[in-house]
């Protein structure tokens, strides 16, 4: 997030969080000292496709693109306006590969931090050491019959 304009016009700040808070309060993860923007004025929130941006009811609110919203997907590039301050959402997400339908949950789960209900164990499905070797010639990667045996 490049901040265009007001006292911090110039920083970036690297989302790296799910859920990154941006307001005046001292318990936000940005914190901006800028009267026109509220205590808790929104939150980015990341989602499997990247970041949503949802205003927390602040007074002046939130603007992307020029437009006033209570939650919107972010895209690379997006002019972000919170009260008077003005950013540029900047992204570097990208999607992961396509996975078959049998490794599509295992693979969102992984990514996201559950696994079967848990706190992330990496648990990815696994290969034979010959199979790891090879190159995935279609399919998702993790399957059997997408590998070719070197």
């Amino acid at each position: 997030m490049h901040i265009l304009s007001g006292q911090l016009e110039g920083k970036v700040f690297d989302l790296m969080e799910e859920r990154v808070t941006i307001g005046r309060g001292l318990d936000n993860l940005i914190r901006m000292e800028d009267s026109t923007m509220s205590h808790h004025h929104a939150m980015f929130v990341l989602e499997t496709d990247g970041y949503k941006l949802r205003d927390l009811n602040s007074t002046n609110g939130t603007r992307v693109n020029g437009m006033r919203i209570a939650e919107m997907k972010l895209n690379n590039g997006d002019q972000v306006r919170m009260g008077s301050v003005e950013m540029r959402f900047e992204s570097d997400i990208k999607k992961p590969a396509s996975h078959c339908h049998r490794h599509k949950r295992a693979w969102t789960s992984a990514r996201w931090g559950k696994v079967a209900g848990r706190p992330r164990r990496l648990a990815l499905p696994l290969r034979s050491a010959a199979r790891k070797l090879a190159a995935p010639t279609s399919g998702c990667g993790w399957c059997w019959d997408s590998v070719q045996s070197p």
